[in-house]
């Protein structure tokens, strides 16, 4: 009977509860079941350089009521940044300026509460999220050497009223020239006048000056600053040349001075018929040889024939004679024509004759003699008794 009534009052508890909880607002329900989370995406870039910018995406999900995330709530873990926070609904976007602070693992972390569910219950406020890890890279250092300009020569130490002189001027940077712009307006001629040219080659720039004209003395150019500059932006510097010597006479003393030929050998001094001698033909001269045209037409065989074979370079010829055929005994030379090279004032070189060489003679070959048939015996021999014969 006790077991009954407790059973019965049981019952009435859990009919008074069920009631009260029906009762209740559907919405209170789900506010008291529900809550606000944070997610923040990964960074915008994982290996950003210090001074540059990244952004993370921060979603807040689930029964969203207010929303009051600040840059206070942002936490920077080993780098420094300027914040700035922009809303698109639900979602911020959090973007972080001039990056400081060279490493890896850096991260930023969300307090929590910076969100709250609609019923305004803290308990159902959004959660403190951490970002995922990203580095910071260091800048490049700025280039700030400029280009260098230097001029080498001039070409000649003393030059005459009407003549040409060159010189060089060299660009280099320690990174690398971007680009070149000299001009004969760039280029100063420092107490004389001429015509100029530039030709380029690679990062340097031929000046070529002729026809100066000038009071005699010491003489230069100058490049102005500013001709070149590299990739950040430096300029070059201004530089001036060394100095050559300017004459007053009005015309070079002309060169009458011919090449000088001559001719080595032979080697060797001694053959036979059939062998080879090597000459060589050396060129010289005061001011320079200008061309060689050494030809086998201009080489003259002295008592002797052969062929012949010319080569080399620079102001020698290697004349090589070979199947040499002639008579026996010395007196065999050759001789090279005039006119076989020339300098710059049109001077023709003279003609020369070699050193003579001989032809031996063969030695002779030992023969048998040939046997000799025994002498015919008369019809009337009758051989000695003694002998036999």
């Amino acid at each position: 009977m006790k077991n009954l009534i407790l059973i019965k009052k049981v019952m009435a508890i859990l009919f008074v509860v069920t009631i009260t909880f029906i009762t209740l607002p559907i919405g209170s329900v789900v506010n008291a079941l529900s809550g606000v989370y944070l997610q923040i995406s990964a960074p915008s870039n994982y290996n950003p350089k210090a001074g540059q910018s990244i952004t993370f995406t921060l979603t807040y999900t689930g029964d969203v009521g207010n929303i009051w995330l600040s840059e206070g709530s942002i936490v920077l873990n080993g780098f420094t940044a300027n914040k700035t926070i922009t809303a698109s609904g639900n979602t911020r976007i959090l973007t972080l300026s001039n990056l400081q602070g060279s490493g890896s693992g850096k991260y930023i972390q969300v307090t929590g509460g910076t969100a709250i569910s609609s019923t305004g219950d803290l308990s159902n406020s959004a959660n403190s999220v951490t970002s995922g890890t990203f580095t910071i890279n260091p800048t490049t250092p700025a280039d700030s050497t400029a280009p260098v300009l230097n001029i080498t020569g001039p070409s000649a130490s003393t030059a005459y009223n009407g003549e040409t002189v060159t010189f060089t001027a060299k660009y280099t940077d320690n990174v690398g020239v971007s680009n070149i712009w000299l001009s004969a307006g760039s280029i100063v001629l420092n107490g004389f006048t001429a015509n100029k040219s530039i030709q380029v080659s690679g990062n340097n720039r031929i000046i070529t000056l002729s026809n100066i004209q000038g009071n005699a003395g010491m003489k230069s150019i100058s490049i102005t600053g500013g001709t070149a500059t590299d990739a950040a932006g430096n300029i070059a510097n201004a530089a001036t040349s060394g100095s050559f010597y300017l004459t007053q006479k009005t015309e070079a003393p002309k060169d009458t001075v011919a090449p000088v030929l001559k001719i080595t050998g032979p080697n060797p001094s001694s053959i036979y018929n059939g062998q080879s001698v090597t000459y060589t033909a050396v060129y010289s001269d005061d001011k320079g040889i200008a061309n060689i045209w050494l030809g086998s037409n201009s080489i003259v065989l002295n008592g002797f024939t052969a062929n012949i074979r010319i080569s080399g370079t620079g102001n020698s010829r290697e004349i090589v004679l070979t199947n040499i055929q002639g008579s026996i005994g010395g007196s065999k030379t050759i001789s090279i024509t005039g006119g076989t090279a020339i300098d710059a004032a049109g001077n023709l070189s003279n003609a020369a004759s070699s050193a003579a060489f001989t032809i031996l003679k063969e030695k002779d070959v030992p023969q048998d003699p040939k046997p000799q048939d025994p002498p015919k015996k008369p019809i009337d021999w009758i051989p000695n008794p003694n002998t036999g014969r």
